[in-house]
């Protein structure tokens, strides 16, 4: 039985699990899933979630716990930091938020982290119209985007059916990127998606 009342919830960008504290005063280790914590700044808020675990970027089945200012972050090793919130203060506190998933809203990092059209972050591309050069009309929009080894995969949810295509970023078929119409301009696309 479904529930028709379900509320759709946007998805939750995973910014790293909160490992064990570290030291006396409530600093936290924290194991990075991508670079957006590079760029948060003092004084905002950074949400906490539990979750059954991320795929793709992306927090499954997030649930909101509470959000806590951000005072700094400090990269320790390639994915490790060492994580600074104001109210946790003792090593105590540190304790109880152990295991959790620091998160972001994928529509609250659009807005705060803006579009470099030179070097956008792979959730930009989400939700972008593709655009088939050849038929010159919009054939999906891409859904989520995978990552293997060190290849970026742009999953394309084909219109009007259930089927998805797997398309590589970094491939011949990106033509363009048109972030202020929300497309992505694709060549030769058709007879793969066919």
């Amino acid at each position: 039985m479904t529930n028709k009342n379900k509320t759709k919830i946007n998805p939750v960008l995973n910014l790293g699990r909160i490992q064990k504290p570290h030291g006396l005063k409530g600093e936290l280790y924290l194991t990075s899933f991508g670079s957006l914590l590079n760029d948060i700044k003092e004084g905002n808020s950074l949400a906490l979630y539990e979750s059954r675990g991320s795929k793709d970027g992306f927090l499954l089945e997030p649930k909101f716990i509470k959000s806590y200012t951000f005072v700094k972050a400090k990269r320790e090793k390639k994915n490790i930091f060492s994580l600074k919130l104001l109210e946790i203060e003792t090593r105590e506190k540190a304790e109880e938020i152990k295991g959790t998933y620091a998160g972001i809203d994928l529509d609250d990092a659009k807005k705060e982290f803006p579009i470099d059209e030179n070097e956008p972050y792979l959730f930009h591309y989400i939700g972008l119209k593709v655009k088939d050069d050849k038929l010159n009309k919009s054939i999906g929009f891409i859904k989520r985007i995978e990552e293997a080894g060190f290849k970026k995969w742009l999953i394309i949810e084909i219109n009007d059916t259930c089927q998805e295509a797997m398309i590589p970023l970094d491939g011949p078929f990106v033509k363009s990127l048109d972030f202020k119409n929300n497309e992505i301009i694709m060549a030769d696309i058709s007879e793969i998606i066919s």
